[in-house]
């Protein structure tokens, strides 16, 4: 009875652990006989009772039922597990068979009295413990039926959509049983093709609203996504996808794309939360997808959106984020098929006639590159923002990288203003930022008089007349990355100057490296700003500035635009030590 379930409490093998959880087995009390020296009290009396009720040969009796019985069941199983007072009607039964009603009946009736239904003990719902009970046998009953699957699959799919999606649901052991169940489910059904999309688009439903197309809205305040209870079982469902994805790994070449959307939007919420096993295990999903060879050249490039919450994630370990890095760097070298022959990139430069823009007619078409190789550049730089200095040195890195291999010069000239203009340069701009903020965060406090006056060891080591320590210290690592930004930055500017110089979009270009550089040298009405010959980086402005309006004047884009060399004027006027250069550059022009 309830009181036995109570006792015995949720079953020590069915509280699956997330690591175990593709392999772990569901104890229902009816697959092994009671052993009386292995267990005592409750637990024993529980599967006496299940024993002498004849369960488990009803259960396993369940293959031979029809259609219109197995349903019958299923459904006093679920009236049982969501505590309704009695089973709802099937709108498909068309009057079977007596004989396969009564059967139904009599598994029905058994387990309504192992549960203590229908003795006049209690006419209400069943507790917690049987409702978890009921959930798992409801799952060991479908798989038994595994090959009329498709029959009772509406029938489930509608109950874990009535109990999941519930507003009014809550965290308790039975939901986790629910999303366990569902996860098995899943992963023992998916190869069915027939099945596969359905069971796919109730995934991204219930554990992530909105991440791919589905017949039916998603619920208000539920899935991962939201603080709803199934948030906290984001451990169960990263290592649920985990099993489902690794064990149906032939089926997944075959799926169209907005499948693949759904996967990606659940391991995507799984690495945004704050659990780090779910985080962790997301990674893992996403590293396996990547680098499977069964695989290969079949997940779609945008699996960076679920690269993405494994960069952000600050909650998880830094090692899930560091390993995102990695995995967009592959993603990166993944992309080889996109790039040219230097030889056929060479000749169709030289072809490209001045006055046209990048309208993808070189081979390669901009969308192509917009589409897989802009957005893994766009996520390493906002990698370059992360507080983390591990992540953010390692996000630097690949960034500086990607931008300067074979990849830049085979791109259109359109992509290229993009990566400049929209990537490279507003990455710059922040961590010169930061190093400026670093910089003036570093410097030390003048000493108290009273720590001289303490001791004359101390006064005679620390003294100005004999400084312990070097004056200048060593460049912080923010100063050295910005330092590295800004001759990236320069020396593509400087070698695609001939490319870019024609289009019309290069003036934009322009003018935004100018106010970067003018930023880092500082306003001539500042009095407080840094003074150039000490800042390392207005230093390192000045020389990009000189070096990049020389090759403009040498170039002849100057002498071309007398619009851009008054703008350029007018901004240099405006930095420190930039009335010299206005000045050099309007005697040239």
């Amino acid at each position: 009875g309830d009181e036995d379930l109570e006792a015995a409490g949720p079953p020590s093998e069915g509280r699956l652990a997330p690591q175990s959880l593709p392999c772990a087995r569901w104890d229902l009390g009816y697959e092994d006989p009671p052993q009386e020296g292995r267990e005592e009290g409750p637990r024993l009396r529980l599967r006496q009772q299940i024993a002498d009720s004849g369960l488990g040969q009803l259960v396993s009796d369940t293959r031979f039922m029809s259609e219109a019985a197995l349903k019958r069941f299923l459904l006093s199983l679920v009236a049982a597990a969501e505590g309704c007072a009695a089973p709802p009607e099937d709108p498909e039964e068309d009057g079977p068979a007596a004989f396969a009603l009564s059967c139904g009946e009599q598994v029905a009736a058994a387990v309504q009295r192992l549960l203590g239904q229908g003795s006049g003990r209690t006419d209400g719902p069943v507790s917690a413990a049987s409702a978890c009970w009921l959930e798992m046998l409801l799952v060991d009953v479908a798989l038994r039926n595994r090959d009329r699957f498709q029959a009772v699959w509406a029938l489930l799919r509608s109950h874990y959509l009535a109990t999941l999606q519930s507003p009014s649901a809550k965290l308790s052991y039975c939901t986790e049983r629910r999303v366990v169940g569902l996860l098995k489910l899943a992963t023992r059904m998916l190869s069915r093709e027939h099945l596969t999309a359905s069971i796919l688009q109730l995934l991204g439903q219930l554990f992530a609203p909105g991440a791919g197309e589905t017949d039916e809205p998603a619920g208000p305040g539920l899935g991962l996504t939201q603080r709803g209870p199934l948030r906290a079982l984001s451990n169960q469902v990263s290592a649920g996808m985990w099993a489902l994805l690794t064990l149906n790994v032939e089926l997944l070449p075959r799926l169209p794309l907005e499948l693949w959307q759904t996967i990606f939007g659940v391991v995507a919420v799984c690495g945004a939360c704050e659990e780090g096993f779910a985080a962790v295990k997301a990674f893992e999903v996403m590293a396996w997808l990547l680098h499977e060879p069964r695989l290969l050249a079949k997940v779609p490039v945008f699996c960076i959106l679920a690269v993405r919450p494994l960069l952000a994630n600050q909650a998880a370990p830094t090692s899930v984020s560091q390993g995102a890095v990695h995995l967009l760097s592959h993603l990166h070298s993944r992309l080889e098929v996109l790039i040219k022959d230097d030889e056929a990139t060479d000749r169709e430069m030289d072809e490209e006639p001045e006055g046209e823009q990048g309208s993808g007619e070189d081979g390669d078409t901009p969308v192509l590159w917009e589409s897989c190789w802009l957005p893994i550049l766009r996520l390493l730089a906002e990698g370059t923002s992360d507080p983390r200095p591990a992540v953010r040195a390692l996000c630097v890195q690949a960034l500086l990288g990607a931008v300067q291999d074979r990849h830049l010069a085979a791109v259109p000239v359109g992509v290229l203003l993009d990566v400049l203009g929209d990537i490279l340069g507003p990455a710059t701009q922040r961590l010169a930022f930061l190093a400026r903020s670093s910089q003036a965060s570093s410097e030390p406090p003048p000493p108290s008089p009273r720590e001289g006056e303490d001791s004359e060891g101390w006064t005679a080591v620390h003294s100005p007349a004999t400084p312990a320590a070097p004056a200048e210290a060593a460049p912080s690592e923010e100063l050295q990355q910005a330092s590295m930004c800004i001759a990236v930055l320069g020396e593509l500017l400087l070698r695609f100057l001939p490319r870019l110089a024609p289009y019309p979009s290069f003036d934009k270009l322009w003018l935004r490296l100018l106010d970067l550089l003018g930023s880092l040298l500082g306003s001539c009405s500042n009095d407080e700003a840094a003074d150039s010959e000490d800042d390392e980086l207005a230093a390192l402005a000045r020389q990009w500035l000189r070096r990049l309006l020389g090759a403009l004047v040498s170039g002849g884009v100057i002498r071309k635009r007398e619009g851009l060399a008054l703008v350029t004027r007018e901004s240099l006027l405006q930095v420190r030590g930039g009335p010299g250069l206005a000045e050099e550059l309007m005697n040239t022009f």
